[in-house]
């Protein structure tokens, strides 16, 4: 993971440092670290931002039936 990727991940999905920092459970510091490249972003971590974004935003439940937004 590169910092030129979360830039873009981040871009891409109109998030910001700190609603990454709540999401993620670290501090925004961390994240402009990542950002800037003086740390390095974990795999773990990575995958778990990932995972974070493709969780739905919308459940429907009509009867039997369930969509996802």
């Amino acid at each position: 993971m590169t910092p030129e990727k979360l830039r873009a991940v981040l871009v891409e999905h109109r998030l910001s440092v700190k609603t990454v920092a709540y999401e993620m459970h670290v501090s925004p510091r961390t994240v402009n670290h990542w950002l800037k490249g003086t740390r390095r972003m974990s795999a773990l971590a990575w995958e778990y931002l990932l995972l974070l974004l493709k969780k739905p935003k919308v459940l429907t439940l009509i009867g039997n039936d369930w969509d996802v937004d």
